[in-house]
């Protein structure tokens, strides 16, 4: 309880479960309930799920790192996403071994290596998100630009130095800025996933009226890949929108999330 006194939280905490007055509040008896429900599952889920991430991005990291796969600059982004949820994943198993041998974490070496296997879930999942919106911010840019320009936003050497420019100020910030890492990166996301669907939209009527099919083959390879890294796109923010909005909640309600 000390560490609540070095807490502020804008609305008043809800009674602690047990005290006087807490069962007159539904809110935390509702969470306590489904804690307690999930609690003896938690375990099996989630090692179930962090073995599944492990292998499944070994191999998409296998298939993806083919010489001719990695000649498409979306394939090389692609398979540094899968590394970073890896190399998340790794962490995350890490933590739970960790946690079974030492739950207090007692000693100095248990204590830092936790505080380490925390940075990297941490940094290479926010990494996995800032990549996924650099991906979608290089078609963009390829299908604004001119044709040169548009293949050099296409090369993997671009997605290389994307990558670089995203990554690295992650992996230095990343224990500091919680918005850097959750919602942001969220909104940047959603915001993109629109404005490609709109440019895709636009490009589909600009060619309406052309009956070249070289052209229109051309214009259908792009819309469909547009449309997959689109579909990429809604698939992140399905899944890491819950936990940003969780994440930001818990900093509000500070108080009730340490109780």
């Amino acid at each position: 309880m000390s560490r609540e006194t070095n807490c502020t939280q804008f609305t008043e905490p809800y009674p602690k479960l047990g005290t006087d007055g807490a069962d007159s509040h539904a809110v935390p008896v509702i969470l306590m309930a489904i804690v307690e429900a999930y609690r003896p599952f938690n375990h099996g889920v989630l090692l179930f799920i962090l073995l599944f991430a492990f292998f499944t991005n070994i191999l998409i990291v296998i298939v993806l790192w083919q010489k001719e796969m990695r000649r498409v600059g979306v394939n090389v982004t692609m398979m540094l996403i899968a590394f970073c949820d890896f190399g998340g994943s790794v962490a995350a198993l890490g933590h739970m071994m960790l946690k079974s041998y030492s739950c207090d974490y007692s000693t100095s070496l248990s204590a830092y290596t936790k505080m380490l296997c925390d940075y990297l879930k941490l940094a290479f999942h926010a990494s996995s998100n800032y990549l996924a919106a650099g991906m979608a911010f290089c078609r963009i840019m390829s299908l604004n630009l001119s044709n040169k320009n548009r293949n050099q936003w296409k090369s993997p050497k671009y997605a290389f130095r994307m990558a670089f420019v995203l990554v690295v100020p992650v992996f230095i910030l990343s224990t500091v800025v919680l918005l850097m890492n959750q919602a942001f990166p969220c909104l940047v996301m959603l915001s993109l996933s629109m404005f490609l669907l709109a440019r895709i939209d636009d490009g589909r009527k600009s060619m309406a009226s052309r009956t070249s099919s070289n052209k229109m083959d051309k214009t259908s390879q792009i819309d469909r890949s547009s449309r997959f890294i689109q579909f990429v796109l809604v698939v992140f923010l399905v899944t890491e929108s819950p936990q940003g909005l969780f994440n930001i909640v818990g900093s509000l309600f500070i108080i009730d999330y340490i109780k």
